[in-house]
């Protein structure tokens, strides 16, 4: 078997330009650090139970429970008359 330094590192410089990409594109976490927790729900979340945990928002659990079931609950005005115009009944 012949093993191809070449490659290697040619490999090696591949993965660091594709870091360097990564790293000029990342713009930090997505949970909103301007959320603060009351003391209770401090309180709520020092235990081990994770279904006892306030969503931060822009967790991953916020986006998946809170904010998708928010953006169902109620329907922009456009949307809701184009609903209508082509005979939604709801």
């Amino acid at each position: 078997m012949v093993f191809n330094f070449k490659r290697i590192f040619e490999l090696a410089d591949l993965a660091t330009k594709l870091q360097n990409i990564f790293k000029e594109r990342e713009f930090g976490g997505i949970i909103d650090t301007s959320h603060k927790l009351t003391t209770k729900q401090l309180e709520d979340n020092a235990d081990d139970n994770p279904y006892n945990d306030t969503l931060l928002r822009g967790s991953i659990p916020y986006l998946l429970i809170e904010s998708h079931s928010t953006s169902r609950s109620w329907l922009y005005k456009e949307v809701k008359e184009f609903l209508q115009r082509v005979g939604a009944k709801r």
